[in-house]
């Protein structure tokens, strides 16, 4: 639900919480923390200028239309559906909450305790096919694709040319391109939500640099 439409009593929390707990981002308790804008591109950086000043330092920055390169950009369901649409992908909830994580664990001395009505985390799987027909048919189906993208939907996509000059880690390099960089995963989302609503998630760390 969007935050003007949502009960305000979510982001109510107990008198001796954290300042900024169970508030949405951009409330006034995280003004003392904001350290401005970061660096915004409209073209891809130079592959040195990311390596030495960027990646390096962990320092973040966005880049402006970086997809637009990708014929990934111009899909359409209909075209998901035909060419990609027997690929089997995982499904998860759309609003997630990470609370079942942590569930009956004592963190920092205290049991976390979780309301009946928490949703547990659910992960299943189904074509792509068959996602996107269900929800088509109904827009209030609280799931979303979260998965690893197939190898030929790769192929659509173009990996932004700063980011290949790296290099692998020792004992997993291509021989004879020692100067390839190592790529985790590549993430395929797919999100349908009725215009009132939004699919949510809550601020968290993820143990690999992101693009």
């Amino acid at each position: 639900v969007r935050y003007e439409n949502r009960d305000q009593t979510i982001n109510t929390a107990p008198a001796d919480s954290p300042k900024g707990h169970l508030k949405p981002v951009g409330h006034p308790d995280f003004l003392d923390s904001w350290m401005g804008e970061v660096d915004t591109f409209t073209e891809p950086p130079h592959p040195e200028k990311f390596w030495k000043e960027y990646h390096k330092p962990r320092r973040p920055f966005l880049v402006k239309g970086g997809g637009l390169r990708s014929p990934a950009i111009n899909w359409t369901d209909e075209h998901i559906m035909a060419k990609f649409g027997d690929e089997v992908a995982k499904v998860e909830w759309r609003n997630e909450d990470r609370l079942t994580d942590y569930c009956g664990q004592k963190i920092k001395g205290k049991l976390i305790h979780c309301p009946k009505d928490t949703i547990p985390y659910v992960e299943s799987r189904t074509s792509i096919r068959n996602f996107i027909k269900t929800s088509a048919a109904n827009p209030e189906w609280a799931k979303y694709i979260i998965s690893q993208m197939p190898d030929d939907m790769g192929k659509d996509w173009a990996v932004p040319a700063f980011f290949n000059c790296g290099k692998r880690h020792d004992g997993d390099t291509v021989k004879g391109k020692p100067w390839m960089t190592q790529m985790y995963e590549n993430n395929f989302w797919y999100l349908r939500v009725p215009s009132n609503k939004m699919g949510t998630s809550v601020i968290h760390y993820d143990m690999n640099h992101q693009i």
